[in-house]
C-alpha cells in the first residue's frame, strides 16, 4: 500500500520502533558484540504491516528483531549496527535514531560494513526509539514514440531503465525528443539512461547509405556529430559522395543536410592488365587482396609483374597477395610456341 507506514518497538517492517534502556559498557565482554537478559531493564518490539524486515549484528551474526528475547538489553556506548531489508517492491524510506525520553535525534555513523542499508550509532545511557519506513517502489511513468512512423522502434528497458531505439531499413537513428509537459530536450545517447518521466520519442532520419563499387569499402552515420563517414576497403581509396541532389561532395566526414540517398564512391587502387592480349584474364579481389590469373585457351600463366611508383618486380605465385597498390600484370605463355 503505497505511502503507507507500518510502526513496531525493535523489529522489522513498514515503521521499526525500538526501546532499549542503557546500561554501563563494564557488565559486557565487547562493544555491540554481546548483549543480557539479566536485570529488570528489557526490550519490546511489536509487529504491524509488512514491507521489509530489520536485522541487529549480535555475537558476529545478523539477528532478526523479531527473534530476540523481550529482556535483551544493550550496553551503554555500544556501537549498534542493524540493517533495513526491503520485500520485493519496496525500498527504505526514512531511517530515524531518536532518545525516547528528550525525542532528540541520535547521529547515525558509518557503519564498519561496506554494505547497503546497514546503519550504525553509539547506544546512550537512555531509551531509544528507532524508527526505519519501507516505501512501495513506483515504476518510472515512460511513454515511447516513433517518428516518423514506421521509421524503427523504440523500447523502455524498466528493469536496467535504458530506452533502446532500433532503426528499420532505410533508415538511421538521429536523437531522442524528450517531454514531460513542461520543458523538451534532445539526446543522442542510444541506449539512452531514463531520469525522469515523460514522453520520449525516437526520431530517425530516412537515409539510403550505398557504396559504389560493391564491396569497396563502408559507410558509418554518426549520430552525435549528424557526419557520414566512408572507409576503404584494402586495394581502394575514397574518393566521393553522390548525395540526394546528384552533387559530387569531397569531404569526408561528410555533414548531412537533408534525408535521402548518400553513395561513397571509391577508387580502386589496385589495376590489373594482361599479357599478350587476349591471354587470359586478371582480376583483383579487394576481399582478401589478391590478384589472380586464369589463362585462356592455348596459354598458360607464367608470372606477375607489378609497378608502382618506384616499386617494381615479379611473382610466380597465383593468386597472389597484394603488398602494394599499383598495376599487376598476369604474363601468359603461349603454348603454340616452342
Amino acid at each position: 500500500m503505497k505511502g503507507k507506514i507500518g510502526r513496531y518497538i525493535l523489529t522489522v517492517l513498514m515503521i521499526l520502533s525500538v526501546t532499549v534502556m542503557g546500561i554501563p559498557l563494564e557488565q559486557f565482554g565487547g562493544i555491540g558484540a554481546s548483549v543480557s537478559a539479566e536485570g529488570n531493564d528489557h526490550v519490546t518490539w511489536e509487529i504491524s504491516e509488512t514491507g521489509g524486515n530489520v536485522q541487529v549484528f549480535l555475537d558476529n551474526t545478523w539477528i532478526s528483531v523479531g527473534t530476540l528475547l523481550e529482556n535483551t538489553k544493550y550496553p551503554t556506548n555500544t556501537n549498534l549496527q542493524f540493517k533495513a531489508i526491503p520485500d520485493s517492491g519496496y525500498k527504505v524510506g526514512t531511517v530515524i535514531v531518536m532518545n525516547t525520553d528528550t525525542k532528540q535525534e541520535i547521529p547515525l555513523t558509518a557503519s564498519t560494513m561496506s554494505s547497503e542499508n546497514i546503519y550504525m550509532f553509539k547506544m546512550p545511557a537512555a531509551a531509544v526509539t528507532i524508527s526505519v519506513s519501507f516505501e512501495e517502489k513506483i515504476a518510472r511513468q515512460i511513454t515511447t514514440a516513433v517518428y516518423p512512423e514506421g521509421a524503427g522502434t523504440a523500447v523502455y528497458d524498466n528493469v536496467n531503465k535504458k530506452l533502446k531505439a532500433t532503426a528499420n531499413d532505410g533508415y538511421v537513428f538521429y536523437h531522442w525528443v524528450f517531454d514531460d509537459g513542461l520543458i523538451g530536450n534532445t539526446f543522442t545517447s542510444n541506449p539512452l539512461t531514463v531520469t525522469a518521466d515523460g514522453t520520449y520519442t525516437a526520431v530517425f532520419r530516412d537515409l539510403q547509405i550505398s557504396v559504389s563499387p560493391e564491396g569497396s569499402g563502408t559507410v558509418v552515420y554518426d549520430n552525435v556529430t549528424n557526419e557520414l563517414t566512408a572507409t576503404a576497403d584494402p586495394g581502394y581509396v575514397f574518393d566521393h559522395w553522390v548525395d540526394p541532389d546528384d552533387l559530387l561532395k569531397i569531404a569526408n566526414p561528410l555533414t548531412v543536410t537533408a534525408d535521402g540517398t548518400y553513395t561513397a564512391v571509391f577508387k580502386c587502387t589496385v589495376k590489373t592488365e594482361v599479357s599478350p592480349e587476349g591471354a587470359g584474364t586478371a582480376v583483383y579481389n579487394n576481399a582478401n587482396n589478391t590478384v589472380e590469373a586464369t589463362a585462356n585457351e592455348g596459354y598458360v600463366f607464367d608470372h606477375w609483374e607489378y609497378s608502382y611508383s618506384d616499386v617494381s618486380g615479379h611473382e610466380y605465385t597465383n593468386p597472389l597477395k597484394v603488398k602494394f597498390d599499383g598495376t599487376y600484370t598476369a604474363v601468359f605463355r603461349d603454348l603454340q610456341i616452342s
